[in-house]
């Protein structure tokens, strides 16, 4: 099978012809763009000569082969800026972020207001985590000249920044100025569509870029593929989010990001196994934790017991994100006489959250990420020679677990963020308590397995709603809800809620996510049909403000949770609102967080450990009246490790303590 003409294993031969000396041919600086030199002295003929074998390399892509003629070319003619700018692109392809900012900066002042050169320089500053820079330097690229990928890079730019209503303003100016040919500027575009919940957009962005790599007209590239599967994810495809990721993986084997999205999809599908969700882990770990073994460096850290203990919290969600009322909840609760809290924060952009968490008493250091790579971050932990680091996000989006697979802490714990295990080595522990991993599951898990109090604890950092009197004192009919995402809504739960309410005629149900609409709500819809409910009985909402949001859970008079993967915060929010939930446990820990923080609030009745169960769960809790258990689920979540912040910590703390002693 070829690609792009090229047959597999011949791109040595390609390389091999690309190095050998040419006899004709125009030299690379000489194409009718191009200033035309008409006499060359000894040296810069060499380098001319270096650079038409860079260029063939260059066409296919073989970065690391370009690098040696390259840089022997840019001492042999250093005043040419082609050379200097092609030696940046390639420093970038490869990484070596710094090195292509010096080696723009230089063809730059070789050739001021050079608009391809400046936006290259924004795309390595943007990738170094200097956004501000990024944007600067695009802008600057625009103002030279019309220049498509400039306004790509702009877009992405502000997607970063949490600036959705930008990025989408420059999206669309990259596809319409391309006329929807530039495949990174449909990727980005999509990327914007997709914060802004206009999945089917976002989607055909993505599309029609993977269409332009088929046909030759875009070099092969993952990221369409991959933010594809994170569309269809949102939309609830899950089996064909699978699909699509796995030929991201094809063309980008190298990224443990791809493999990790692939990880959190086969999570969602309810046929996965506990041993099947091990098996994915593990070869995860022999795929990007083995080759990084051998560098695993001795850990000099002070091991007396009693001294204060330097944690590290590894993350992107340090802002208003469901994970961070759990983590951040910590943070600040943290004892400073105890702990010296580090935080490693990969998001972009803060918010009223992220200052919340700053105003933690432990806080010794906040340092930024995003722009680093694994085994910088990996360094930088090292360097400050942190006791216990801890994985705050797993396989999700932002997860460093490549920075874990280095090793550099001597105790390294896995918690919260994603409540499952990694199947690293050098992942020592997971939290988990008696529900989320009993005994007889922890052969599914690599680490050794932390049992708490409960799970997690929680804090809304916003005063939630007080508890509503039960809706259907006002309304005559039961309101079931979710606000699950679409995503956790499989097959076998949507069958369950159906039988719910075709055993309850004149209920409802709401259901709400930033996701549920057009398309997507209509396609759900239908899935209730065609188990025999009116889908006028089930309403569908998208995103609100997250006020607005929290107020939908008094209009509820009973949350029915998702399968395989249940709620975790939604949960919480539901219960501290007044809202009972129901949840179906199953054998692995995502299907099981719902059930642990039931089962600390002495809730195991509304606990189904079959979907038979559970339907019959449902029917039997609706006849209740359930005024007072509503007005007490708020105090009762207080009441608990769950609910209060400053004892789970205490307990926490206890914890490092004992495995920090050994």
């Amino acid at each position: 099978m070829k690609r792009n003409g090229v047959a597999p294993g011949s791109i040595a031969n390609v390389i091999d012809a690309a190095m050998a000396p040419r006899s004709n041919g125009v030299p690379f600086w000489e194409q009718p763009q191009k200033p035309l030199v008409v006499t060359l002295n000894a040296q810069q003929a060499d380098a001319a000569r270096l650079m038409d074998q860079v260029m063939v390399l260059l066409q296919f892509r073989a970065w690391p082969q370009a690098i040696g003629p390259l840089v022997k070319a840019t001492q042999l003619w250093p005043t040419n800026p082609e050379i200097q700018y092609h030696c940046g692109c390639v420093w970038l392809e490869m990484g070596n972020l710094p090195e292509a900012v010096k080696k723009f900066d230089v063809a730059l002042g070789l050739r001021p207001k050079w608009s391809d050169c400046l936006n290259n320089k924004s795309a390595a500053l943007a990738r170094m985590g200097d956004t501000e820079g990024a944007i600067k330097y695009a802008e600057e690229a625009v103002a030279a000249a019309p220049n498509v990928s400039a306004y790509a890079n702009l877009c992405a730019a502000y997607s970063g920044m949490g600036d959705n209503a930008k990025a989408l303003q420059y999206g669309e100016m990259a596809v319409k100025l391309s006329e929807a040919t530039n495949a990174m500027a449909l990727v980005n575009y999509g990327v914007a569509k997709r914060a802004d919940w206009a999945l089917e957009e976002a989607a055909g962005s993505q599309i029609r870029a993977i269409e332009l790599q088929q046909k030759g007209q875009s070099p092969p590239d993952h990221m369409a593929w991959s933010n594809l599967g994170a569309i269809y994810n949102l939309q609830g495809k899950n089996h064909e989010a699978l699909d699509v990721t796995q030929r991201a993986h094809e063309i980008a084997p190298q990224l443990a990001t791809v493999l990790s999205n692939m990880i959190m999809f086969a999570d969602l599908l309810p046929e996965t196994t506990l041993l099947d969700a091990y098996v994915w882990r593990r070869h995860w770990a022999m795929s990007y934790e083995a080759p990084k073994k051998r560098q695993w460096k001795e850990h000099k850290n002070d091991r007396d017991p009693n001294r204060k203990l330097k944690v590290g919290y590894v993350g992107a969600d340090f802002r208003q994100h469901s994970a961070a009322h759990m983590h951040g909840a910590i943070i600040r609760a943290h004892d400073p006489e105890q702990i010296a809290v580090y935080i490693y924060a990969g998001n972009r952009y803060e918010d009223a959250v992220s200052a919340k968490i700053r105003e933690a008493p432990a806080l010794a250091e906040w340092v930024q990420t995003s722009g680093m790579s694994d085994e910088m971050v990996a360094d930088r932990v090292y360097a400050d020679q942190i006791d216990i680091l801890v994985d705050l996000a797993g396989f999700t989006s932002g997860g460093r677990l490549v920075t874990f697979a280095c090793r550099p802490s001597p105790l390294q714990i896995t918690a919260w963020g994603y409540a499952n295990g990694t199947g690293l080595d050098a992942m020592d522990f997971f939290i988990a308590d008696e529900v989320v991993v009993p005994k007889e599951l922890e052969h599914g898990y690599h680490e050794q397995v932390i049992r708490m109090s409960s799970l997690l604890t929680f804090d809304p950092f916003v005063e939630l709603p007080p508890p509503t009197p039960p809706p259907v004192l006002k309304n005559g009919y039961m309101t079931y809800g979710s606000l699950n995402r679409v995503e956790k809504i499989s097959d076998p739960i949507l069958k369950a809620w159906c039988e719910i309410l075709c055993a309850q005629p004149t209920a409802r149900m709401i259901l709400k996510f930033g996701g549920l609409t057009g398309e997507t709500a209509e396609r759900l819809k239908a899935g209730f049909a065609q188990h025999g409910v009116d889908p006028s009985r089930v309403e569908t909402r998208g995103h609100t403000p997250r006020e607005e949001h929290l107020r939908v859970y008094g209009e509820i008079d009973i949350m029915l949770d998702t399968f395989p993967h249940v709620g975790g915060i939604t949960t919480l929010e539901a219960l501290w609102s007044g809202v009972p939930c129901i949840s179906l446990i199953g054998p692995r820990a995502p299907s099981r967080v719902s059930a642990s923080i039931l089962h600390t609030m002495g809730m195991d009745d509304w606990v189904a450990t079959t979907p038979e169960q559970y339907v019959q769960m449902a029917c039997e809790k609706a006849v209740l009246d359930l005024s007072e258990l509503r007005v007490s689920l708020p105090d009762r979540v207080k009441a608990t490790t769950v609910g209060d912040p400053v004892r789970y910590t205490r307990e926490l703390e206890d914890v490092y303590r004992g495995i920090w002693r050994g």
